[in-house]
């Protein structure tokens, strides 16, 4: 048996026999991460790390343009089925695509699946997305990304939080808080 392979992959129903051992190489030695939530290690992925490991196509696209030697296998881990959320405090009545032209957007990260997708969303309805200050709260995965002029970050804080607090106009989430 070769030495074993580094691994780093989500749970997910479908990995659990894998990461479990209950689906193994007779072939192969895996070491496989004990990481819940695959997005959590992605600067590790991109620092190399791992041999094998789950990692977002625009992480991967960003990595591959600073020269990170990484190889891209289409296999689809997670599938989202619907699209991010955008939450706003409705008290302020009716937020249509374009009221957001100027307004802060807190997200995870800038680089984020969700936040890419969002903008894509924005931009189809008309917004002029060099207008929106985004509020991040985390920082690239790929650490020599520069986040463009109208990114802030804001580390330790919530997303929910920045939005009750008025810190942020609006935040783009896959989950929505409670």
């Amino acid at each position: 048996m070769t030495a074993p392979l580094e691994v780093m992959l989500g749970s997910y129903p479908h990995t659990e026999a894998f990461k479990s051992g209950r689906v193994r190489s007779d072939e192969v030695a895996l070491n496989i991460a004990d990481v819940t939530a695959a997005p959590s290690a992605f600067r590790q992925v991109v620092a190399l790390k791992y041999d094998i490991a789950e990692l977002s196509v625009p992480t991967f696209l960003i990595a591959r343009s600073k020269g990170v030697p990484l190889v891209l296998l289409p296999a689809d881990l997670f599938k989202r089925a619907k699209p991010p959320e955008l939450i706003y405090d409705s008290s302020h009545g009716l937020l249509r695509p374009q009221d957001l032209q100027g307004k802060r957007i807190g997200v995870a990260y800038y680089t984020a699946t969700t936040t890419i997708w969002m903008q894509c969303l924005l931009g189809n309805a008309g917004v002029d997305l060099a207008t929106i200050h985004w509020v991040a709260v985390e920082g690239p995965h790929v650490t020599s990304f520069q986040d463009p002029a109208n990114v802030v970050r804001v580390a330790g804080k919530a997303l929910a939080d920045l939005l009750r607090g008025g810190d942020v106009d609006a935040i783009v989430t896959a989950s929505p808080p409670p």
